[in-house]
C-alpha cells in the first residue's frame, strides 16, 4: 500500500511504500467476532451480504469476481500467473471452497487495475459482482454519481492472525471525495477518497487502509446487493492532517472490463442442474439395467 500527502485537489509529495505499516486494515473499534468475516458471527458487519466472491492467494494477494473466470485486483500487488485464488462460498472456513489457478491478466490502461482470468470457472455458489459502470471525471460528476457519501464496505488483512486465505476484515467509511491525477509510484490516476474521521467517529466501524490491503474490493450496497465500487489503492494524508484511503474507480474503465469478461466467457452449470444431470445419467443406467435383464 503507498502512503502519500494529499491536497484535497492537489499531490503535495510522495512517499515510499515502505514507510507503511504493515499489520491489517485499521478499523475504529476493532472486533474479531464484528470485523472478520471468518469469525463466522452473526453479528459481523457484513453478515447480511455474499463475500464469497472474494479471493485470496497464499501469498496474501486479493481477486474479486466479476464474472465466472474474471477477476479485478491491483496492478501494483496482484496475484501472479500460476498462482491460485481460494474462494469460500460462507463465512465458515471450514465449508465449501473453490480454488482457481490464474492463467493470465492485464493492466487496464494506466490505472492500478488488473484484471485477471482464471483457468476454470468457479462453481455457482461462488458470487460474481456488479461493478460500476457510471463515468466521473471529477468532484461535480462524483457528487452526481450513486457513491457520494456512501458508507462503503472495505476489505482488507485482519489484525488478526489468521492464515492468508482466511485474512479477511471488512470495515465501513463514507466515500467523501474524487481527486484527480494522482500520481503515486508509476501510476496517474483519478481516485475515489474516504476519510478516516474518528474526531467525531463519522460512521460505526471507521476504517483506514494499512500494508498488505491494496488490491482487496471497494464494496457498496445497492439494493441489498454489494456492488464492486473500487479497488484498494494507496493511503494518504490531507494537508489539514486527516488520513485517507484512496481506490482505483471501476466506473471508468467499465467497457475495457466488459471487453475482457466477453472474449472469456464461460458457462457455468447450476448446481441444481448439475444435480439432476446426474440423476438422469443415474436412471438411464437403472434403465439399461433393466433391459438387459429382459433380454
Amino acid at each position: 500500500m503507498f502512503r502519500f500527502h494529499l491536497a484535497r485537489l492537489f499531490l503535495i509529495s510522495v512517499f515510499m511504500a515502505s514507510s507503511v505499516r504493515c499489520w491489517g486494515i485499521s478499523i475504529n473499534g476493532f472486533a474479531t467476532l464484528e470485523n472478520d468475516r471468518f469469525s463466522n458471527d452473526g453479528s459481523f458487519v457484513g453478515d447480511a451480504f455474499d463475500f464469497s466472491g472474494v479471493g485470496r492467494s497464499s501469498d496474501s494477494r486479493w481477486g474479486t469476481l466479476v464474472s465466472s473466470n474474471v477477476f479485478i485486483s491491483a496492478q501494483h500487488l496482484h496475484p501472479a500467473v500460476g498462482q491460485s485464488l481460494t474462494f469460500y462460498a460462507t463465512n465458515d472456513s471450514s465449508g465449501a471452497s473453490v480454488t482457481r489457478t490464474v492463467v493470465s491478466g492485464q493492466r487496464i490502461g494506466s490505472s492500478d487495475l488488473w484484471v485477471g482470468v482464471l483457468g476454470e470457472p468457479v462453481s455457482s455458489n461462488i458470487k460474481a459482482y456488479s461493478f460500476a459502470t457510471t463515468a466521473v471525471s471529477d468532484f461535480a460528476s462524483f457528487q452526481l454519481s450513486p457513491y457520494y457519501l456512501e458508507n462503503s464496505y472495505m476489505v482488507g488483512r485482519s489484525p488478526t492472525a489468521f492464515t492468508s486465505l482466511i485474512d479477511v476484515a471488512v470495515g465501513r467509511n463514507r466515500l467523501d471525495f474524487y481527486a484527480e491525477d494522482v500520481a503515486v509510484g508509476s501510476t496517474t490516476d483519478d481516485a475515489i477518497v474516504a476519510i478516516y474521521d474518528t474526531v467525531p467517529l463519522e460512521v460505526d466501524h471507521e476504517a483506514i487502509l494499512q500494508g498488505g490491503d491494496s488490491g482487496a474490493p471497494l464494496l457498496v450496497d445497492v439494493g441489498g446487493n454489494l456492488e464492486l465500487v473500487g479497488i484498494n489503492w494507496f493511503v494518504g494524508e490531507l494537508v489539514g492532517g486527516e488520513d485517507i484511503s484512496g481506490f482505483s474507480y471501476l466506473g471508468n474503465y467499465h467497457a475495457a472490463i466488459e471487453a475482457i469478461i466477453d472474449v472469456n466467457v464461460v458457462s457455468v452449470p447450476e448446481m441444481e442442474t448439475m444435480a439432476g444431470l446426474l440423476g438422469l445419467c443415474s436412471l438411464l443406467v437403472v434403465m439399461r439395467r433393466r433391459q438387459s435383464i429382459r433380454v
